[in-house]
C-alpha cells in the first residue's frame, strides 16, 4: 500500500430538478453515489421514473470507487453515471447519457493528476423528431489528461485554440443572445494565447452541435433554444488542476412547462494532505 494518506472525492448523480409550473414539486437526487474521504466504493440504482407530461426516463445508474495501484504507484479514482431513455415533455429524447470521469494521483504526490473522460458519451438525441448531431471532444480532452497539458495546448496549437473560441464563445458576447450569456463564461474573455479561465478554472464544452439553426431550434455550440420549450445545454465539462466535473444534459424548461432537469453528473479529484506538522513543522 502507499506510505502516503491520500483523500479521495468523487460523487455522481443519475437526476435531479425543480418544477415550478403548472405545479410545484421537487425531483430528488437520483441515484446519487459518493465517496468518503478514505476511499472505498459506492453504488446507487433508481429504476423506472415518471412525472407525466414533464420527465421520464427508463432508470439511472451511479459508481463510485476508488483503489491504490501498487504497480503504477498511483491513487486512482473512477466515478459514472448514466440515464437512459430520457424523456422531456416529448421533446427531447435520449437514448443514453453517460459521464465518466478516471484519476490517477501518483503516490507521491507531486505531479498534477492525469483525469480522463474515457466513456462519456450521449447517444440517440433527438428534438422534436429530428435527430441532433454532436461533435465528441471527449478523446481530445482525455488526451489532454492534466490543466498544464491543456494550457501549452491552447498557447501553442492555432487550431485548437481557434476551435476551443468559437464553441465556447470567447469574447464573443454580442453574437449571444441575452438570456444564453450566461452559459458562455468566457463571453467578455479578450481573446489571446492564454487559456480562459478564472481561478485556475476554465469551463470547456465537450460537445458542438453541428445542425443548422431553423424555425423552432437555435443553435449556439453545445446549447439549443427549442421554441414552446427552453433551453438545452449539452455536455458541460469544468477543468481544474486537480479536479474534473461534468454534466451531461441540463434543460431549462419555461414555457408552457418551467423549470429544470439535470442529468447525468460526476465530480471527481482527490489531494494529498498537509505533511504531518504542517507549515509550522512539529514532532
Amino acid at each position: 500500500m502507499s506510505t502516503l494518506r491520500f483523500l479521495y472525492h468523487a460523487s455522481a448523480v443519475g437526476l435531479s430538478g425543480e418544477i415550478r409550473r403548472p405545479f410545484p414539486h421537487t425531483i430528488d437526487v437520483q441515484a446519487a453515489s459518493a465517496l468518503p474521504r478514505y476511499g472505498g466504493r459506492a453504488a446507487a440504482r433508481h429504476g423506472i421514473y415518471q412525472l407525466p407530461g414533464i420527465v421520464s426516463h427508463q432508470g439511472a445508474a451511479t459508481e463510485a470507487a476508488s483503489l491504490y495501484n501498487r504497480g503504477a504507484g498511483a491513487h486512482e479514482t473512477t466515478v459514472f453515471a448514466s440515464v437512459t431513455q430520457l424523456d422531456l415533455r416529448s421533446i427531447v429524447t435520449a437514448g443514453a447519457l453517460a459521464a465518466a470521469v478516471r484519476c490517477a494521483h501518483s503516490a507521491d504526490g507531486q505531479d498534477e493528476p492525469s483525469i480522463g473522460l474515457g466513456g462519456s458519451e450521449i447517444r440517440g438525441l433527438r428534438i422534436a423528431g429530428r435527430e441532433i448531431v454532436l461533435e465528441s471532444r471527449v478523446d481530445l480532452y482525455s488526451r489532454l489528461d492534466t490543466m498544464a497539458l491543456l494550457r501549452d495546448y491552447y498557447r501553442d496549437n492555432a487550431e485548437f485554440r481557434e476551435d476551443f473560441d468559437r464553441a465556447a464563445f470567447v469574447g464573443q458576447s454580442e453574437r449571444l443572445p441575452a438570456d444564453l450569456r450566461r452559459f458562455f463564461p468566457w463571453r467578455r474573455y479578450t481573446r489571446s494565447t492564454r487559456l480562459p479561465e478564472h481561478r485556475g478554472m476554465t469551463v470547456v464544452p465537450l460537445f458542438t452541435v453541428k445542425n443548422a439553426s431553423e424555425p423552432g431550434l437555435e443553435i449556439y455550440g453545445n446549447v439549443i433554444r427549442i421554441h414552446d420549450f427552453g433551453i438545452v445545454q449539452l455536455g458541460e465539462l469544468i477543468v481544474e488542476s486537480h479536479r474534473r466535473r461534468l454534466m451531461m444534459l441540463h434543460a431549462d424548461m419555461g414555457s408552457p412547462v418551467e423549470g429544470e432537469v439535470t442529468a447525468s453528473c460526476v465530480d471527481g479529484n482527490g489531494s494529498a494532505p498537509p505533511p504531518d506538522g504542517g507549515s509550522g513543522g512539529g514532532n
